[in-house]
């Protein structure tokens, strides 16, 4: 969505700060822009009776009335402020919310477009019943209803702020039982995507009282649009809460949430939607981690290979390796196991296979991305009649959103009759899971299955939709989760945020992580600590994340997890006598921890017990013989104590075995402190050509400069030595 005018940042700015003159004054010099007399009269009405108020209260009389009048005036100011907002952008804005109101017919309103459809469903249902569907007159009113739909949810989708009155009429077109459910299911979305940037307290009103309507689809799709609404407005209805500017909603949103159900949908819904950000993860596993090994093998050259077919291939070992290498087959083993998980979670698979299909001119029209399926659809019905009996297991599973099925057939109308067969072998292999699972088919979605497919629906509206950058995304990752929004803080359970917090720490989303864990009343797990340290330390907040770890070791002192990120977290901050501590207590409890035996010989190094931390690395290689990390400790501080001949040795094990460029390093050292000058340039050489160094001047390091200087060279022969190894040999 643009960006609001200033003027509108300004008066809003004023409101939230209770500053009604200023938003006032702010509100005459951009009403003044717009040249509509209609504004300033209601300007004129709000000041002149805001300064009758405050003549009465300047003269002193009493009014028990004054709050909710003084109310009223902040609540008729941000009105006035909407409308402007409106009549800016229906004069300048290209935005698609306004270039669509601009082009309606305004003599034509909800209640006689309604009027009209209940009208002609009867007539449908009459020449069903007479005619049967497809005669010419059933078509041309099938027809006739889907165009009238089509203008009610634009209509609806624009309406300006409404009144009660007119809430109460949408609210009883909702009960009504002559209109077609799908046409509710419509209007529901188009008032979701009216509240999506402009708030309107009525309309939130509508979508609260259709959470309880009776028909299990109708309240899930509204208590999603609710959902969605909510991250959206937060802070404005923080706001109207905390003015009392719309009791009526407040009340209404209370009661809701008071329902145990309506907070349980609402906990689903979360790990719906952070699966739904998950979307991406699906795409770039397919595209970076298995379609280079299937194309590298050559299998998707000359025909369609789908994943079920490559899963099985792996799974036969006498046949991977005519078709993989063993690199390729191990990557492409990772990429699928990596695929398998997302999918165990819940994430949505169908994504990547159908967003290429939301081309089509089908959805050009904004309205027919929230339209329930229908294969009766008058741009469906005609061309899916030689592949209806193959669709039909996919259509009565109930495991596709409605858009995808919409996709589905528009993708298999596109072939000549003589390819459908082979087209078919191929969707049928992409979705023989969906397929087989049609034999337990219910006559509804469950409660999970619906939140999922309107899910899906409303996130590919809002990442695929042609005009989607004249929408706020309600699924942006950075919104706030539902636990964190102001009207919800209190509803939800301890042990539903903390699943919504573990699932944000397990998928390396740490600043939600942190914020869930942080809205845990009672913090009385150890592990709500520790996870949350972990998130902090992952995020960067050192001095945070010490004092939980902290929190966590006296809710369980013998957490070892928590002992060494904490002792850790101490080594970085320079606490080498707090950290030994801690790894001390470790060894206490485990004498042969070799992790904790090496940092605890790393903090004793730093404090200048080299003699002791040698001996911590001694016994590491005593316990893991040729570990080169103690192995490369024994040769420093061999170095240290001037040990060379022992440096040496375990400098010739590392050689043995896998050494790095770095390893040299310290074998230069060793040989050049025993007077072998040659070997030492012989061993630098092969840190200096390495990868690692890529062409860079050499220079030793402080640290080594004082290794070397302490035990007895000079800072002349460190510049020769430096000189000569940065000179190319062949000079």
């Amino acid at each position: 969505m643009p960006a609001h005018s200033q003027f509108y940042n300004e008066v809003s700015k004023a409101l939230y700060k209770k500053d009604l003159i200023g938003a006032l004054y702010q509100l005459k010099a951009w009403i003044s822009t717009l040249s509509n007399w209609e504004l300033e009269l209601d300007w004129d009405k709000i000041t002149n009776g805001y300064r009758a108020l405050l003549s009465y209260q300047i003269e002193g009389a009493q009014d028990e009335q004054r709050g909710a009048m003084y109310t009223q005036f902040m609540r008729s100011t941000w009105s006035l402020a909407e409308k402007a907002r409106r009549e800016e952008g229906i004069k300048t804005s290209s935005n698609e919310y306004y270039v669509t109101l601009r082009g309606l017919n305004h003599t034509e309103t909800a209640a006689e477009l309604i009027n009209k459809l209940e009208n002609l469903q009867q007539q449908l249902l009459f020449d069903t019943l007479t005619t049967g569907h497809g005669s010419n007159l059933s078509q041309t009113r099938k027809q006739e209803s889907e165009e009238l739909a089509r203008r009610l949810f634009l209509k609806t989708w624009t309406s300006e702020e409404w009144t009660s009155s007119t809430r109460q009429f949408y609210t009883a077109t909702i009960k009504s039982a002559s209109l077609d459910n799908s046409v509710k299911l419509l209007l529901i979305s188009a008032v979701m995507l009216s509240l999506n940037d402009i708030f309107d307290a009525n309309k939130l009103i509508f979508l609260v009282d259709t959470c309880r309507h009776r028909v299990q689809e109708v309240r899930q799709r509204a208590l999603v649009s609710l959902a969605l609404t909510l991250r959206l407005h937060d802070k404005t209805i923080s706001y109207y809460e905390k003015l009392g500017l719309s009791p009526e909603l407040i009340k209404q949103l209370h009661e809701l949430i008071k329902q145990p159900s309506a907070i349980q949908y609402f906990t689903s819904l979360q790990f719906h939607l952070f699966n739904c950000t998950q979307a991406d993860e699906i795409q770039r596993t397919i595209h970076e981690e298995i379609m280079p090994g299937i194309i590298k093998s050559g299998l998707g050259k000359n025909r369609f290979i789908n994943l079920n077919e490559i899963e099985e291939l792996l799974d036969d070992d006498n046949n991977v390796g005519k078709h993989f290498d063993s690199e390729t087959a191990q990557n492409l083993r990772q990429g699928m196991e990596h695929l398998m998980k997302l999918h165990e979670e819940g994430m949505d698979m169908y994504y990547t296979s159908f967003r290429g299909l939301k081309s089509h001119p089908f959805f050009s029209q904004i309205s027919n991305w929230f339209l329930p399926f229908n294969e009766e659809h008058s741009e469906v019905s005609q061309g899916i009649d030689n592949v209806k009996e193959f669709l039909r297991p996919i259509i009565e599973s109930q495991s596709m959103c409605d858009s995808d099925l919409y996709s589905l057939c528009f993708l298999m109308t596109q072939f000549p009759r003589g390819q459908v067969d082979a087209i078919r072998n191929q969707i049928k292999a992409m979705l023989g899971d969906v397929i087989d699972k049609s034999k337990t088919i219910n006559a509804e979605r469950t409660i999970e299955g619906t939140y999922t497919a309107l899910l899906q629906n409303y996130f590919r509206f809002f990442t695929l939709y042609r005009g989607r950058k004249s929408f706020r995304n309600p699924f942006d990752s950075e919104l706030i989760p539902l636990p964190e929004i102001s009207i919800l803080q209190n509803a939800f359970s301890d042990q539903s945020i903390r699943e919504m917090a573990y699932w944000a720490y397990n998928h390396s989303k740490w600043d939600t992580a942190i914020r869930l864990y942080d809205l845990i009343k009672e913090k009385t797990h150890s592990t709500d600590y520790l996870l949350l340290a972990e998130a902090l330390e992952q995020s960067g907040n050192i001095d945070a994340a010490i004092d939980k770890f902290q929190h966590t070791l006296i809710l369980n002192p013998h957490e070892e997890r928590a002992k060494f990120h904490l002792s850790r977290l101490l080594m970085k901050e320079e606490k080498y006598d707090d950290a030994a501590n801690i790894y001390k207590q470790i060894l206490n409890e485990n004498p042969e921890n070799v992790s904790a035996l090496f940092h605890y010989g790393e903090c004793l190094l730093e404090t200048g017990h080299t003699d002791e931390a040698l001996a911590q690395f001694f016994r590491i290689d005593y316990l893991k013989p040729n570990f080169p990390p103690a192995m490369r400790a024994i040769i420093w501080c061999s170095l240290l104590t001037n040990q060379l001949e022992q440096a040496e040795r375990y400098f010739k094990k590392i050689e043995a075995g896998h050494p790095k460029p770095e390893d040299y390093l310290y074998g230069g050292h060793t040989a050049w402190l025993a007077k072998n000058i040659r070997l030492a340039v012989d061993r630098y050489r092969r840190y200096t050509t390495s990868p690692e160094m890529n062409g860079k001047i050499f220079h030793f390091s402080d640290e080594d400069s004082k290794l070397l200087v302490g035990q007895g060279l000079t800072q002349e022969e460190l510049q020769f030595m430096e000189d000569y190894l940065n000179l190319p040999e062949t000079i």
